[in-house]
This record gives structure tokens, sequence and C-alpha cells, in this order.
């Protein structure tokens, strides 16, 4: 697919990009597998980190890495959340936005277009949910564990380098889930902001309308 037509596939409907990020990542995982990833990345760490280095200052910024990822995957989430919420209010004015179809025999030329309308909007709502709530379903991050903690004992790798060399590490392998997490609340955004317009425009077109008919929506 050319790169125009699939910004404009992704323009039409927000979830195609997420569609083909997921492809790629999926593609490079399943070519490399998680084990030859994670070394291939502790390799590329090590071989990056200097011999002689001030290593106390090189491990205070890696903990920050660390701390940064955690807390930005924290922030996806609660955002997530916060979509599916709103999206909750949302449905519930669709749901309320159905009563005012107009019901005179005047208004029949408009039930089709109106309801093409509806259905679109429920579609981008419920749709919108269902990206929120695999945003943050997603698997957690790589971080330090019990587990984590004996296999450094056992292996004597729990010098301050080497600590080093974790941190950073697992900070590289949560970027293709922070990365899931970012594509998929944006599709989730940008689908709420879709369903907030048509429900306004099924409402105002409702009224106008009923105006129009003579069967003004009752106070």
């Amino acid at each position: 697919m050319s790169f125009n037509v699939h910004h404009l596939v992704s323009r039409l409907w927000p979830p195609c990009e997420a569609w083909v990020v997921d492809r790629r990542l999926n593609q490079r995982k399943q070519g490399i597998g998680d084990d030859a990833r994670w070394e291939s990345i502790l390799t590329e760490v090590r071989t990056a980190l200097p011999r002689h280095a001030g290593y106390k200052s090189l491990e205070i910024i890696a903990k920050e890495i660390r701390k940064s990822e955690t807390k930005r995957k924290e922030t996806l989430d609660e955002k997530a959340s916060l979509f599916v919420a709103a999206t909750g209010v949302a449905l519930s004015i669709g749901v309320l936005a159905a009563s005012l179809f107009p019901d005179k025999q005047g208004a029949e030329p408009w039930v089709v277009p109106l309801g093409v309308l509806y259905l679109l909007t429920l579609i981008h709502l419920f749709s919108a949910v269902y990206y929120a709530l695999i945003a943050r379903r997603i698997t957690a991050l790589a971080s330090l564990s019990a587990d984590t903690f004996m296999d450094c004992l056992k292996h004597r790798q729990w010098g301050r380098r080497d600590r080093i060399i974790l941190a950073i590490a697992q900070a590289r392998w949560n970027e293709d889930v922070l990365l899931r997490k970012v594509n998929y609340l944006s599709v989730a955004e940008d689908l709420f902001v879709r369903g907030l317009f048509l429900i306004s425009s099924v409402v105002v077109l409702n009224i106008l309308i009923r105006l129009m008919t003579g069967n003004a929506p009752v106070p």
C-alpha cells in the first residue's frame, strides 16, 4: 500500500494505523523471538556502556529512565480509564439522541441519513471504548522482581555496571509495550472526538428538523 493510500485510509479509519504498527512489531517479534531479542538488547547496552566511566552518575540516570518509563505507563493507563468513563457518558447521550428522532410523516426523508449518522456515532464510541480497554490491557512493563533479583545473584551480576545494563535493557524492552499503548490510546482519542462530533450533529439536526416540521421537542 502506497504512503498516500495508507495515509488516506488511516485518516478515514484511525485503527488502520495501529494495525500497521502492530503488524510490524509482531513480525519483528516472530523473526527474532523474545529470548534472542532480550540478549540482543543486553549485548547492545554492554557494548555502548564504556568500560571506564563514572558509573555512579550513570546509575542515577539509568534509575531515572526506569522511573520515567513506569510513570509514563501509569499516565497512559489513567488516560485510557478516563476515555472509557467519558465514552460511557457519550454513549448515554447517544441513547437519549435516539429519542429525538422525528416521528411525523414530513420528516420521513430525514430518517435514513439521521439513522446512518447515529449508527456511525455508536460505532465510533464503542470502538473508542474497545481501544482504550486494549491500551490498559497491554502487557505490563519489564521491571525488577524477585526472579530478576535471584537471577542476578545467581550469575553474580549485581555490580553497579550490571545494574545499569539491566535498567537500560528493561527500558529498551519496554519501548514496544509503550508504543502499543500510545498507538491504541491515540486511536481511542481520535474515535472519541469523531463520535462526539457525530452525536452533536445528530442532536442538532434532529432539533432543526423538528422545528421545521412543526414538531419541536418539549423542553
